[in-house]
């Protein structure tokens, strides 16, 4: 008779025999298996979220995520991704690496250059294999100002050297946020003489999103030329630029400044 005995330990030994893991060299996840990462906002009700809410243009708002390595070992979060996300910034050096049970503030901060609408994926990517890739929405609005010219341009036509013409033109906020007008001056070199802005007070003017005011522009050559000049205003903040053109033939005639 055969002796089976050995046979059956061998098979018992077998089937006892603990889980052996993939090799960790193999792959890109150097903690063990059961490590957990957590990325989360500020609000315990949406922490898949971020929302901003309204941001002026020139100004930049924090948000921090809380990072939490809830397993043994280190995990790392690798890089992220936001192609949709402008103006948005990780404040961060990645790879990042959060130690076991070891919870970090990740400061994430929006700041945007006009008027727009945030709306977009934030994908964070770990080397934890239960969670490789994680995602938080984003949201906000940057408010800007829009300042417009009516007319856009002026054209004064002939005028008398030593004579001076004004014209009107009304200055228009047409943007989301209010806006600080500090000066008028005319940006073309050599010119600076020949036309003056007035209406505005020597601490500037604010103007409210659909607010107007109406200035004064003043041509009074001083030497015979085709001016061609452009008017700048001094904004704060500066989004965007706002200029308007004004044209004047200076010419010689009888003297008179009818």
């Amino acid at each position: 008779m055969i002796d089976t005995r050995p046979l059956l330990v061998a098979l018992l030994l077998v089937g006892c025999a603990p889980e052996v893991a993939d090799d960790p060299a193999d792959s890109r996840t150097p903690v063990p298996f059961d490590a957990r990462i957590s990325i989360v906002s500020e609000d315990p009700a949406a922490p898949g979220l971020v929302d901003f809410g309204e941001v002026l243009a020139d100004e930049v708002k924090e948000h921090l995520l809380t990072v939490t390595n809830h397993g043994e070992g280190f995990v790392t979060i690798h890089d992220y991704r936001a192609p949709r996300v402008e103006r948005v910034l990780v404040d961060a050096d990645f790879p990042l690496s959060v130690p076991e049970d070891e919870r970090i503030l990740l400061p994430l901060r929006f700041a945007p250059y006009g008027d727009m609408s945030l709306s977009g994926l934030i994908t964070f990517e770990t080397d934890d294999r239960a969670r490789p890739e994680i995602f938080i929405s984003v949201l906000g609005e940057a408010l800007a100002p829009f300042v417009t010219f009516t007319p856009d341009q002026l054209d004064f036509g002939e005028v008398e050297i030593g004579c001076a013409v004004t014209r009107e033109v009304v200055l228009r906020n047409d943007g989301r946020a209010s806006v600080q007008v500090d000066a008028a001056r005319v940006s073309t070199p050599g010119t600076e003489n020949e036309v003056a802005v007035t209406g505005l007070p020597d601490a500037g003017a604010v103007l409210q999103p659909g607010e107007e005011r109406v200035l004064e522009v003043v041509y009074s050559p001083t030497f015979e030329w085709d001016h061609v000049l452009f008017v700048d205003l001094d904004l704060t903040p500066r989004f965007p630029d706002a200029e308007f053109l004004a044209r004047g033939e200076a010419v010689w005639t009888d003297g008179s400044c009818d």
